[in-house]
């Protein structure tokens, strides 16, 4: 399920850029910050309490800095 899920994410977020860039309505906006959220909390809740029975795992301290930055 995480990965069609991620390759569904990935394409509508290739989508709305591109429309963005070619000028597509200002509702088209609120639609991109509804997509990034929803992409940022699937990841809070897989690094927390896990998603659809997926928990990530794998991250060492040392890891861990640049993705903060």
């Amino acid at each position: 399920m995480i990965g069609p899920s991620f390759l569904v994410q990935a394409a509508a977020s290739f989508a709305i850029a591109v429309l963005l860039l070619l000028g597509g309505p200002f509702s088209l906006r609120a639609v991109g910050a509804g997509l990034s959220a929803g992409a940022l909390t699937a990841f809070v809740l897989s690094r927390t309490v896990g998603i659809f029975g997926f928990t990530e795992i794998g991250w060492s301290q040392r890891r861990r800095q640049p993705s903060v930055s």
